[in-house]
């Protein structure tokens, strides 16, 4: 089980939820894109960025499914 520490920020009236935890899984890349549609699709500002080659190379290399 990992470890992990929930803050909440104040920035330009804006408030910002910070997670920090002590290992990453494979899920956390899924769970942010999920998280990051879920804005747009409320703000309609898109925070989605393309995902780095190397991680597309390591899901490929572990064969994840999900």
């Amino acid at each position: 089980m990992r470890n992990q520490l929930d803050l909440e920020f104040r920035a330009d009236g804006r408030t910002v939820k910070v997670r920090a935890t002590d290992s990453v899984g494979p899920e956390d890349c899924y769970e942010n894109a999920i998280a990051s549609v879920l804005h747009r699709y409320v703000t309609g500002e898109d925070l989605t960025m393309p995902v780095p080659r190397e991680i597309k190379d390591w899901i490929i290399r572990t064969s994840l499914t999900v």
